[in-house]
């Protein structure tokens, strides 16, 4: 049966909306997709950052790179629960290469103890200088680590704490009074938040699916071990 023109144009109007929902749908899923490749955070850490401390084995299969910044409560007890176990356990005998990448994001103090950190690292000190520093920002004084972070150095002269953390007072002195971690500073903020790192601890193992925020040391553990 002979099918009339106005049944026939009704058809392909039908045929053309069709076709035009297919395109908006299909256009809908590239544009996602884009947006979610601009946004999402990869599973990999920058090959390098202008900020960074390698404990361990440089030469390990395994990498584990940790970005933290020290006035971040949660980092705080991530590095004494965490990040000091992982140290004993992988780095120091040689099953892996721990890179911290210190961050000065979350307050005003932020850099000014990253710089501490970095100016312990050049005495061959940074964990003992990181210990120093979590310690003394987690004491049981009813404060918050981060009003612990703005009287630090009035807490701790640098003789307190080049004896606390084993650091020669002159040199940490000469460190801290030249700023000359200033710009690397920014650097590495500025490569975090480009790299869509926006929070701290963030930790990269292996290429593996980075874990934001605190997390136990089991946790880490268990990514280690599967990637050796």
């Amino acid at each position: 049966m002979a099918i009339s023109r106005e049944t026939e144009l009704q058809q392909k109007k039908v045929i053309i909306a069709v076709a035009a929902i297919v395109c908006v749908v299909v256009l809908a899923i590239v544009g996602f997709r884009m947006f979610w490749q601009q946004h999402a955070t990869g599973d990999t850490a920058p090959a390098q950052a202008p900020l960074s401390v390698s404990l361990g084995n440089k030469s390990a299969s395994t990498k584990v790179v940790i970005y933290t910044d020290p006035v971040c409560d949660k980092c705080a007890t991530f590095h004494s629960a965490t990040v000091k176990p992982l140290y004993d356990d992988y780095a120091k005998t040689g099953k892996i290469d721990l890179e911290i990448r210190p961050l000065s994001i979350v307050t005003e103090q932020s850099a000014a103890l990253t710089e501490l950190l970095m100016c312990g690292n050049e005495q061959g000190k940074f964990m003992d200088t990181s210990d120093f520093v979590s310690d003394a920002l987690t004491r049981s004084n009813g404060r918050t680590v981060e009003v612990n972070g703005v009287s630090f150095f009035t807490d701790f002269p640098a003789a307190r704490i080049a004896q606390g953390a084993g650091l020669d007072e002159t040199k940490l002195s000469s460190c801290l009074r030249d700023n000359r971690y200033d710009n690397l500073i920014k650097q590495a903020d500025t490569q975090a938040y480009a790299a869509n790192i926006y929070s701290t601890p963030t930790t990269f193992v292996a290429g593996q699916e980075p874990v934001r925020g605190y997390a136990i040391y089991d946790y880490i553990k268990s990514l280690v071990d599967i990637s050796l």
